[in-house]
């Protein structure tokens, strides 16, 4: 995920960068993925999934500039 809420973004370089979040999150699984844990690589934590109807769902808190989710 990528955050290009800043004026700046598309000139280099971005001298501010504004949060945004809690974000939620929704994607669907493929066939043999069970989605149970989720890492957040950029930021270094997890957070929960829930699962309904084939879809994994989580919250990002916030976002500075990227941000990264693994489903495994």
């Amino acid at each position: 995920m990528v955050n290009l809420t800043s004026a700046g973004t598309w000139r280099i370089p971005v001298e501010e960068l504004i949060p945004v979040g809690p974000l939620t999150v929704k994607v669907k699984l493929p066939e043999g993925v069970a989605g149970k844990r989720l890492l957040l690589a950029v930021s270094g934590g997890t957070t929960p999934v829930s699962h309904q109807g084939g879809w994994a769902q989580f919250e990002v808190k916030s976002i500075s500039d990227h941000e990264v989710a693994v489903l495994e």
